[in-house]
């Protein structure tokens, strides 16, 4: 009880600290200003709050007269160590200030900064104090009996005859049940109890989950027997498996054969169980995927399905689409419609407009069919070919590799194919994208980047873009 009156009181301290602080940088905040009366309340509040504490209370009253003091003279006032026993310089049309003023200043400024440490360290000790009082609590968070997993497997799952293990089995600070599930398509997974520390182990806590899922899939894969485009991948760590459908694609007739194929196999999961939740991967292989030391994987389609619907279809329809058009591969956007392409786009965060003239001012009239990258920062070299060819601009090539004249007169050349490698210690760290401007080569400032900003596009071309949606493109009219 002692202890906990203790700490209750250290945190009540350290509350009424905050609050001194937070009223002190008010307080300069409102001399600048010229307005310093509600300021000079909130201290004086300040020193109510804090009478019984000696230290306090002479750390607040003198922050009062600093503040005071100084706001009279705070056009002149030097906070210098040349201030110190010297005259202050002469102000024409101002009174100089006293040296006797200057002095208290001075000395109620170490003692309110001798405090103010004082108090910043004994909150670092509260801090200290409160951080082992949760790590206290939860370091020892439950470890979950037999029946918590019983509760947990009734909970999420309609098994009608299955066993667990009378014990579990501890694998470094983890602990598995075993679980096995009665007839046809049974099968035996684990449930584990996992141990979290979160934010270093202050909020530590136990939870249950199991790879019931994945145990299924295998079991499920082999009894199904006609994927084939999809192929089973199974990771294995310790107890533990997660398994995957998993398939590449790189044209839009792979992609809906792939989808037909994943309607049929949930299809037929769906008539023996409805537990399972399946993993499906999908990865686009397009040209410049694994052209940089990251993988452009944006067109790629990863989730885990229960059923099969057209939302699934058109999601990943979309992000197919939002690649080609990203990278301007013309040949795959060619399988599309017009009202496709323009309805893959319509509500996303990634147009590109361009600033017009309509006769009555200019405007930024937005492109049905151009989008920017996934971080909506910028278009690529495919894209802004685009627009060039669109706006009459005069390019040589085709949107792979390109050269065109800028508003400067230089003439510049982009092409896909220009990328350094840079190597540290022998080995491969970074791809660098360039273009060359007349004779001189430009590195892109981010590694891996193969898109123009806003201001770069204005730079070399003169034409004035916008990303972003509709909406926030519409505001700028």
């Amino acid at each position: 009880m002692l202890i906990a009156d203790s700490f209750y009181v250290r945190v009540l301290g350290m509350g009424r600290r905050v609050l001194s602080l937070g009223a002190m940088v008010t307080l300069f905040m409102a001399i600048n200003d010229r307005d310093y009366a509600l300021s000079v309340g909130m201290l004086i509040m300040q020193i109510a709050l804090s009478v019984m504490n000696p230290i306090e209370f002479i750390w607040t009253i003198s922050m009062l007269l600093i503040i005071l003091l100084g706001h009279e003279n705070r056009e002149y006032l030097k906070w210098s160590e040349q201030s110190r026993g010297k005259e202050a310089e002469h102000i024409p049309g101002k009174q100089k200030i006293k040296k006797k003023t200057k002095d208290v200043l001075l000395v109620l400024s170490a003692i309110a900064g001798t405090i103010a440490i004082k108090m910043i360290i004994e909150m670092a000790i509260c801090l200290f104090l409160l951080s082992t009082l949760l790590s206290a609590c939860n370091g020892g968070a439950k470890i979950h009996s037999r029946g918590d997993v019983k509760r947990y497997i009734k909970q999420n799952y309609n098994f009608d005859d299955y066993s667990l293990s009378k014990e579990s089995k501890e694998i470094n600070g983890d602990y598995y049940w075993t679980v096995t599930v009665e007839g046809d398509y049974g099968c035996t997974f684990h449930v584990e109890d996992y141990y979290s520390d979160g934010f270093g182990g202050m909020f530590s806590s136990r939870h249950l989950h199991d790879d019931y899922s994945s145990n299924a899939l295998i079991k499920l894969y082999e009894a199904y027997g006609k994927n084939d485009i999809f192929t089973l991948e199974v990771n294995e760590d310790g107890q533990w498996k997660s398994a995957r459908l998993h398939t590449t694609f790189s044209n839009r007739a792979e992609l809906e054969a792939a989808l037909e194929e994943v309607k049929d196999f949930l299809e037929y999961k769906e008539k023996y169980t409805d537990n399972v939740t399946v993993c499906i991967d999908m990865d686009f292989a397009h040209k410049l995927r694994c052209q940089t030391e990251y993988q452009i994987d944006d067109g790629d389609y990863l989730e885990n399905l229960m059923v099969y619907t057209d939302e699934v279809y058109e999601e990943a329809m979309k992000k197919y689409i939002k690649v080609c058009m990203d990278y301007r591969y013309e040949e795959l956007l060619a399988d599309f419609t017009q009202q496709e392409l323009e309805s893959a786009i319509a509500d996303s965060g990634r147009r590109v407009a361009i600033l017009k003239s309509d006769g009555e001012g200019k405007t930024f009239d937005c492109y049905k069919d151009l989008c920017t990258s996934r971080s909506g920062s910028g278009v690529s070299f495919g894209t802004l070919y685009e627009i060039l060819k669109r706006e009459g601009s005069e390019v040589k090539g085709d949107s792979w590799h390109y050269n065109f004249t800028g508003v400067d007169g230089a003439v510049y050349e982009m092409s896909y194919d220009f990328r350094e490698a840079v190597c540290e210690g022998g080995e491969l760290t970074y791809k660098y994208y360039y273009y060359y401007k007349d004779d001189e080569k430009i590195k892109m400032e981010y590694s891996g980047s193969n898109h123009f900003t806003e201001q770069e596009v204005e730079e070399m071309t003169g034409l004035v873009l916008k990303f972003g949606s509709l909406e926030e493109i519409m505001i700028q009219n």
